[in-house]
């Protein structure tokens, strides 16, 4: 989407994308709440503007490299309620994806 901006916001871009229609909300930060929260006011009309001042999107949920070894920081275990047709955490994946 030619909408979003990742190689960094200025005053001029956030300006320009405000001025094509009214952003119902905003999110600091592009952890795994605010991603999930945004995804779903989305899908339901509302114009969401996600501001995040790492390089990468995502929160908590990136991976690092520190001597020769690969360290995940984010989700590890979500178990099995995403087998379970009626679990929350089933139903907000499906939502959001």
């Amino acid at each position: 989407d030619d909408q979003i901006l990742k190689n960094g916001a200025s005053k001029k871009k956030l300006q320009s994308f405000c001025d094509d229609a009214a952003v119902d909300y905003v999110f600091i930060g592009s952890g795994l709440g605010s991603l999930t929260l945004a995804s779903i006011l989305s899908k339901v009309g509302y114009r969401v503007l996600i501001l995040e001042q790492h390089d990468v999107a995502g929160g908590a949920t990136h991976s690092f490299e520190e001597r020769g070894f690969e360290w995940d920081v984010g989700l590890h275990y979500v178990g099995d309620n995403l087998n379970k047709f009626y679990s929350i955490s089933r139903r907000i994946f499906d939502l959001v994806s």
